[in-house]
């Protein structure tokens, strides 16, 4: 009985060679690769960064293959405290192992496993002081070859500094429509499909340069046939990829092209204040002449207009101005080139930002996450936004909101963005149910050592049997 293979697994590559794109990036990790035959390098450990879908964790696999070593792989699903982190991943760096086939491995041997660290980006957002301190470890010292995946290392950096000195950074980059299609038509070829004229350039267009997302577009289309026409691959919904705001800055500041800013801006998962605060930081480093200075921020000032006015009034038919100021407005601004290069600089503002608004929002997303059955993740990208809103405007909901979640005077400040001495704050109903839940013990796990309490209000369940706040 045959085992059936959706196509992105039946063709994923088994080696190196058979990797699409990105050849720089391979050589460099065929060089890393090599070193370990000759003992331990100096850089024990490469991040492999891009954007999903362009083959990061297939290439690790494949060099694994390639050179012969087994794979022990963690990713986001698992545990990612101090003793699941040294039972799995650090034994597995400083002891010997087992091959495939029983065989015993010494590590004074030379021999090899492959340590493969998936989704670390997403990994390090759960971990603890004591797992930050135990990935160090990892990237430092140990013995054995390790690749920690991601999809944004700045976000890795942000929150374990030290890796950037300990590591070899790989990038891969989104492929190359030519370099897509070439992947398809082979496809095609193997599984006796024949594509009409067109459907493989707006497959691959449609991708946004992921090869994973052409693959499944293409399987979908093909599945139960032998011949796709045009009419088909117009049926497929166009799909959104989320771009960090380092693509974004590059975009506004350097490629100086306006509409792919613009549409770029659509596609990033972050609040329009804070890419405000992105551009507001690094415009004087970028535009060194002084009537671009000028017209740049005059730009971003009425972006920040609009979107005070969506806030104030409700109105979010500002928003759309406020997106093409801030990105066709200081695009275009720009006359002189500077010719600059490397990161941009995260925002002050934002850096200096105190230690009781940052915890404050993750206590927030852990109360939340709790009465709403969502992740804090998700409660902080697509909850927060919109419940600044609220509280902010609605009274009523806000003392809503404060009773059901238990929300801290702390916090309610950090959702109002407001100072201690503010009015709203000293509304005794808020500060009555802020004693509440000061009194209750209600507090992240990572801020404080109190045990979490279940949630106070009893009528969370809605009458569709959904949980609400409301």
């Amino acid at each position: 009985m045959s085992i059936f293979l959706d196509w992105v697994e039946k063709y994923r590559p088994r080696s190196l060679g058979d990797v699409s794109g990105n050849s720089r990036a391979i050589s460099d990790l065929k060089k890393w690769a090599g070193l370990w035959s000759s003992g331990i390098p100096k850089l024990r450990a490469v991040v492999i960064s891009g954007p999903s879908g362009v083959g990061k964790t297939a290439s690790a696999m494949a060099l694994a293959s390639d050179m012969g070593w087994d794979v022990l792989e963690m990713n986001s699903s698992d545990q990612c405290t101090y003793d699941s982190i040294k039972n799995i991943v650090l034994r597995g760096a400083y002891a010997d192992t087992f091959d495939e086939n029983g065989n015993f491995l010494r590590v004074s041997e030379k021999k090899r496993k492959l340590i493969v660290v998936d989704e670390a980006d997403s990994l390090s957002e759960k971990m603890d002081r004591t797992a930050i301190n135990a990935v160090i470890e990892l990237v430092k010292n140990t013995k054995q070859p390790v690749i920690l995946v991601v999809n944004d290392f700045y976000a890795l950096k942000k929150r374990i500094p030290a890796i950037k000195s300990n590591v070899l950074q790989i990038r891969f980059d989104e492929l190359d429509k030519a370099v897509l299609i070439k992947v398809l038509d082979r496809i095609c070829k193997t599984e006796n499909i024949l594509a009409g004229e067109g459907v493989l350039e707006y497959i691959s267009e449609n991708s946004n340069g992921d090869v994973r997302a052409a693959i499944i577009d293409l399987e979908s289309l093909a599945i139960g046939r032998n011949r796709v026409c045009f009419e088909d691959a117009l049926k497929l919904s166009e799909r959104v990829v989320k771009k960090d705001i380092q693509i974004l800055m590059t975009c506004i500041f350097r490629e100086s092209n306006a509409i792919k800013a613009k549409n770029l801006l659509r596609n990033i998962s972050e609040e329009p204040g804070f890419v405000i605060r992105w551009i507001d930081e690094n415009i004087p480093y970028e535009y060194t002449n002084v009537e671009d200075l000028k017209t740049g921020y005059e730009m971003l000032s009425r972006a920040d207009v609009y979107l005070g006015r969506v806030i104030k009034r409700q109105y979010y038919g500002m928003w759309p101005y406020a997106n093409e100021m801030m990105t066709l407005g200081v695009c275009l601004a720009k006359t002189v080139d500077r010719g600059s290069h490397g990161h941009f600089r995260f925002p002050g503002r934002i850096s200096d930002y105190s230690k009781d608004m940052k915890a404050a929002r993750a206590s927030i997303c852990a109360k939340l996450s709790r009465a709403m059955h969502m992740s804090t993740k998700k409660i902080s990208q697509d909850v927060i936004p919109s419940l600044r809103v609220l509280i902010h405007n609605d009274p009523e909901i806000r003392t809503s909101i404060v009773k059901d979640a238990m929300l801290e005077q702390k916090e309610l400040m950090f959702l109002m963005d407001a100072k201690r001495n503010d009015k709203t704050l000293k509304d005794p109903k808020i500060l009555k149910f802020g004693d509440n839940a000061q009194r209750s013990g209600v507090m992240i796990p990572e801020t404080s050592k109190t045990i979490p309490l279940k949630m106070p209000n009893e009528n969370l369940k809605s009458g569709t049997g959904q949980t609400t706040l409301f």
